[in-house]
């Protein structure tokens, strides 16, 4: 009926589905951090705002559209802020995942899933618990 292989691919895509709920969703709402609240800043001020006098280059940054349109969308709320970064870490995992299936094996991708999981810079939840 099943396979082995279809069955660990299931469980390994459950237990991904928990990671991802536990480590990046859960702390959606959890109050903004000081960088977070600079984002928020330029969001809010804009450009022209006479703190940028220092570093004009700080809201030109691309990175700031992806909040500013969110907000946008979504209103002013921690989830909105972060539901950005939560998409692109998640495309990030994905593009990750077929590169490894293509350079390395095909059975290379649920450990170089898990192990991108186990890193800082994407894992939301390692950052929240420095």
């Amino acid at each position: 009926m099943f396979s082995r292989e279809r069955i660990i691919n299931l469980l390994l895509g459950l237990l991904l589905a928990a990671c991802i709920t536990r480590l990046w969703l859960m702390p959606l709402s959890s109050s903004f951090w000081v960088d977070e609240m600079a984002t928020v800043f330029v969001v809010q001020h804009g450009p022209n705002h006479p703190s940028f006098a220092v570093a004009p280059q700080v809201p030109d940054s691309i990175y700031y559209q992806l909040p500013r349109a969110s907000q946008a969308l979504f209103g002013f709320s921690e989830i909105a802020y972060r539901l950005p970064s939560v998409l692109l870490m998640a495309i990030a995992l994905f593009l990750i995942a077929r590169i490894a299936a293509r350079l390395i094996h095909p059975g290379a991708t649920w450990f170089v899933v898990f192990v991108c999981l186990s890193m800082r810079g994407i894992n939301l939840k390692t950052a929240v618990n420095r």
